[in-house]
């Protein structure tokens, strides 16, 4: 429960915020961005949180402690999405600290922008094993625990970069088409079991995820801004976060194998980018 007044004005109006009250979630890569914006508004809207990152620069537990702050309940979990024992890990520790898992947010990603000539099989292999594989295992292993709970929702990040032509991001592309492409046949094969499976393309949103190579990312970072149609600027992870608590929540509860932008309409103008 949130209470909102203006200051120095006795008048205050309590609003119940409880889309997800009662969920257990988990959030990949919630350490920073547009993890960390959907950790911290699953928790307002009453979920308990399993915030999951591989970072060593403390976001995971900055993370928990502005939820823990704002008087929401939620742990760390230092777990490498790229490694299936890891994952395993991951859901294991979310059902022993809040005995269940209902909803499972595949975030955890990688990028490395650089021209296709220029891309090594290092970075190749980099950017599949977070981003596909991470995807991969995170559904399979929320599965079995979802089944026990009689439903459940698994949210991919994917990107706009899976439906454009981005210059420099053949992996990364690649790899958001394909948690595309396994959204649509787990929501087939999961449907029997109650358990929706979703996809979030983010547009250019401002975060700190690192990307490495090819071409000046501010410059790039800059026009998109102004070619945005929707603002004129770049999204950000409060923008996106929304919509997955509406893709976790029982609001959404005859959607599945689908894909939501949030991208101030950057798919809508084929030149852009």
């Amino acid at each position: 429960m949130l209470r909102y007044g203006c200051e120095g004005d006795d008048a205050s109006v309590e609003v119940h915020v409880d889309r997800l009250a009662g969920k257990i979630a988990i959030v990949t890569g919630a350490g920073s961005g547009i993890g960390r914006a959907v950790a911290i508004e699953f928790a307002r809207e009453g979920a308990r949180v399993v915030v999951n990152d591989h970072r060593s620069d403390g976001g995971g537990e900055e993370t928990v402690a502005a939820i823990v702050t704002a008087g929401g309940d939620a742990l760390h979990v230092d777990a490498d999405v790229s490694r299936q024992q890891e994952v395993e890990r991951l859901v294991r520790t979310a059902l022993e600290a809040y005995g269940r898992l209902d909803v499972m947010v595949n975030n955890a990603g990688v990028a490395v922008y650089k021209p296709l000539q220029e891309l090594t099989e290092e970075d190749f292999d980099l950017v599949v094993r977070v981003n596909q594989k991470g995807t991969f295992f995170g559904t399979k292993h929320a599965v079995p625990p979802m089944i026990a709970a009689g439903g459940g929702s698994i949210i991919n990040t994917a990107s706009i970069a899976a439906d454009h032509g981005q210059h420099g991001s053949f992996v990364y592309g690649a790899t958001k088409g394909a948690i595309l492409s396994m959204t649509r046949i787990a929501a087939a094969e999961l449907a029997e079991f109650n358990i929706r499976v979703n996809a979030v393309q983010p547009g250019v949103i401002k975060t700190g995820m690192r990307a490495a190579g090819g071409r000046d990312r501010a410059a790039v970072m800059e026009r998109c801004a102004r070619e945005t149609p929707l603002g004129r600027r770049l999204g950000t992870p409060d923008d996106c976060a929304p919509l997955y608590v509406f893709l976790a929540s029982d609001e959404s509860a005859f959607i599945t194998g689908q894909k939501f932008a949030v991208d101030g309409g950057i798919l809508a103008e084929s030149h852009i980018i």
